[in-house]
C-alpha cells in the first residue's frame, strides 16, 4: 500500500490478460484481508476497483480461482462502512449469489459482510434464495465455506425473525 500499488492493481483488473486480472484480484484480496486501513486506502485511491471486481466475478470463462480472489477482495471491502455501500451499489449482490450457488465460499463471506448493516439488503438477498444457498453451503461446502456460510446466516438472521424462521 505504501508502495502505491493499489491504483495499478485496480487498473490491472480491467486488462485483457486473464492471468493478470486473477493475480491483481489476489493481490487486492491479500492486501485487504483483515487490514481495515488498507481497505480504506484502496477505496480512497482507486474506488473504480469495486465495479471492476464486480465485473470480474461475473466474467464468463474466467477461472474459479480468479472469481474466488475477486469475491474475497469484494468481501473485505464490504466489511467497512464506506466501501460496503459502494460494493452493494455496484451490484455485487447478484454475481455473489451465482458464486454462492456454485459453492464458492468467498461469496458467502461477501454476503456475510454485505448483510450486517441494512434490513433492505437482507430483504433483497432473501428474495433471491440466499438463505437456501447458504444452508446448502453449510451442509456440503468445504470447511472454510461452511464457516463463511455460518457467518452469513448469522448476519442474515440477526434482527430478522422472518429470516430466522426461514432458516430453521
Amino acid at each position: 500500500v505504501e508502495a502505491q500499488a493499489l491504483k495499478p492493481l485496480a487498473k490491472a483488473l480491467k486488462d485483457s490478460d486473464e492471468i493478470l486480472k486473477e493475480r491483481a484480484a489476489g493481490a487486492l484480496a491479500n492486501l485487504f484481508n483483515d487490514h481495515s486501513a488498507n481497505v480504506h486506502a484502496g477505496f480512497q485511491q482507486a474506488p473504480e476497483m469495486i465495479p471492476s471486481l464486480v465485473s470480474l466475478i461475473q466474467t464468463p470463462g474466467l477461472s474459479e480461482d480468479a472469481k474466488r480472489q475477486g469475491a474475497h477482495a469484494l468481501a473485505m471491502l464490504a466489511a467497512e462502512d464506506g466501501p460496503c455501500d459502494a460494493v452493494w451499489q455496484a451490484g455485487a449482490g447478484p454475481p455473489l449469489l451465482v458464486l454462492l450457488k456454485d459453492m464458492i465460499g468467498e461469496a458467502a463471506l461477501g454476503i456475510m459482510n454485505l448483510s450486517w448493516r441494512w434490513p433492505q439488503v437482507k430483504a433483497e438477498l432473501v428474495k433471491s434464495g440466499t438463505l437456501e444457498y447458504l444452508m446448502d453451503m453449510l451442509k456440503y461446502g468445504d470447511d472454510s465455506a461452511k464457516e463463511y456460510a455460518a457467518g452469513a446466516l448469522m448476519n442474515m438472521t440477526a434482527g430478522s425473525p422472518d429470516n430466522a424462521e426461514k432458516a430453521t
